[in-house]
Formats: structure tokens, C-alpha cells, sequence
């Protein structure tokens, strides 16, 4: 397995723990902690590969928010639990942290 996809498991893995970790934090119904869980795994997996496909951090980060927003809208029609929490805790781990030094 090529080093670029463990390392985007990686991303994978532990966005969407925090993300799921958040979620617990913002008193998610444990129900829908998978889902926060799959948001946060998403949103590092998009800002990774865009990030390597070329773009800097703030345009990585953009995509990325916008394609957990996207996925949050058009599945908020299926669900009937809070709104835009997914979006939320799927941006916060996100926060570069080091990487903005």
C-alpha cells in the first residue's frame, strides 16, 4: 500500500475521532456520534488530498468545509435530529494547530 494512502487513513481515522470526540463534547445523542464520526472523516480526508494535490492549507481547509456542508444539507432531509451540528464538529478538527506555524 502506497505511503499517501495509509497516511490519508490515517487523517481518516483520527478527524473523525475528534470529530466524534466533539461531538460527546457538544452532548450528541450517542446515536449520531457515528455520523459525527464519518463527518470529521471526511472533512481531513478532502483537506489532505487537496492539500497534496497542490492548494495551500486556507484553500484545502474551504474545500473541505464546503464538501461537509454540502453532504450535511442534503442529507439534513433525511434526518430528523439537529441541524448543522455535523457540519460543525466535522470542520473543528480541521483547526491546523501546528501546521499554521
Amino acid at each position: 500500500m502506497n505511503s499517501f494512502w495509509l497516511y490519508l487513513i490515517h487523517q481518516a481515522l483520527f478527524g473523525g475521532i475528534a470529530a466524534a470526540g466533539f461531538g460527546v463534547l457538544f452532548n450528541c445523542p450517542p446515536a449520531m456520534l457515528v455520523e459525527c464520526f464519518a463527518s470529521g472523516a471526511v472533512a481531513l480526508t478532502v483537506r489532505t488530498s487537496t492539500q497534496s494535490a497542490g492548494l495551500s492549507l486556507p484553500e484545502a481547509a474551504f474545500f473541505a468545509a464546503l464538501t461537509v456542508a454540502v453532504i450535511e444539507r442534503v442529507l439534513q432531509n433525511y434526518q430528523s435530529k439537529r441541524g448543522s451540528i455535523l457540519a460543525v464538529v466535522g470542520c473543528i478538527p480541521m483547526v491546523p494547530g501546528s501546521l499554521a506555524a
